[in-house]
């Protein structure tokens, strides 16, 4: 573990992410260039961990992307497939959390689920999908295709409703974020994973998982927000998918992997209203405690099922063939 590339990997993940955000909220919108100006600042606050890994790697350690992660050759196809489908697992894994803190404990914050509920959600849907439909048109086209076949079996509007969402996400959060994603897994599951890789499984997962989570809640403590219990969530939340992430990345071979998991589950999240109700949002979401608690038992399974992995974790590499 190199204490001089971890400080200066960090140091330049705050500070570009930071000055991206700081001059974008200082723009006005006030014409094309300006939206343009804002876009590009957004991408690189996303990729301010990206950016600094690549400095670091190519400038202080002289080394290649490929040691991190960042390649699309001999991947474990198996692992990559597997990464683009666990995020139903994700969904249900939640959901049951919910049920079992709402349902059978009574914990009011964690809400419950109710699988009959969800039509006032789906208007929203369906008012929401209207109202862009000039931009959706010629998907919603496309798609409609497919999921005439798919609507044949639904039993309600809430079903359509749902089947076409469970679908778009998916689409939009394998492919359009996927690139978007791969700041950050560069950063945390590239570089600061293998410089603290002598950490072992845990020790890693933990370290990567704060910095992240700090990373993340940073734009709101630029803008004076400091809701305790929320910025608390959110980090644990970062910690609790730290493990999963880097057991995916390197079953996978590819940051990819991971990339396309966090854009589908970054979405799913807006699944949920079609069957919990009430509650609060970092309480019961893919990306508060319920999701948090749900990965930790996920990291519990990779404990107890993979001890291969995690006693050979110090010394697995991107660049050989990917695990089996």
């Amino acid at each position: 573990m190199n204490f001089r590339n971890i400080i200066a990997f960090l140091a330049l993940s705050f500070a570009i992410s930071g000055a991206a955000f700081f001059f974008a909220r200082k723009l006005e919108l006030e014409d094309m260039f300006s939206l343009v100006l804002l876009i590009f600042l957004t991408i690189v606050q996303l990729w301010g961990p990206g950016i600094a890994a690549i400095i670091v790697q190519k400038k202080l350690k002289k080394g290649s992307l490929k040691e991190l992660g960042y390649r699309s050759g001999r991947l474990n196809v198996k692992w990559l497939i597997g990464s683009a489908l666990a995020p139903i697992i994700v969904l249900l894994g939640t959901l049951g959390v919910v049920y079992i803190a709402g349902n059978l404990l009574g914990f009011d914050s964690f809400g419950r689920v109710d699988l009959t509920a969800g039509a006032a959600y789906t208007s929203q849907i369906f008012e929401g999908w209207n109202a862009h439909a000039y931009i959706f048109e010629n998907l919603q086209q496309s798609l409609n295709e497919v999921f005439n076949l798919l609507l044949i079996f639904a039993d309600s509007g809430k079903w359509g409703a749902f089947l076409q969402l469970f679908l778009i996400l998916t689409l939009v959060g394998a492919t359009f974020l996927v690139p978007f994603m791969m700041g950050e897994e560069l950063g945390f599951r590239g570089l600061l994973l293998k410089e603290t890789q002598s950490l072992g499984f845990l020790g890693s997962g933990l370290v990567s998982g704060t910095a992240w989570g700090v990373w993340s809640i940073m734009p709101f403590m630029m803008i004076g927000y400091w809701d305790l219990p929320i910025m608390l969530t959110a980090i644990g939340s970062c910690i609790a998918l730290s493990f999963v992430l880097s057991f995916l990345s390197l079953k996978s071979g590819s940051l990819f992997a991971t990339a396309a998991f966090r854009g589908i589950v970054a979405l799913y999240g807006a699944l949920l209203g079609f069957f919990v109700v009430s509650g609060e949002a970092h309480i019961n979401g893919l990306g508060g405690l319920a999701g948090s608690i749900f990965f930790l038992f996920v990291t519990y399974l990779i404990l107890l099922n993979a001890k291969e992995f995690v006693a050979k974790f110090p010394s697995l590499s991107y660049l050989p063939e990917p695990e089996e």
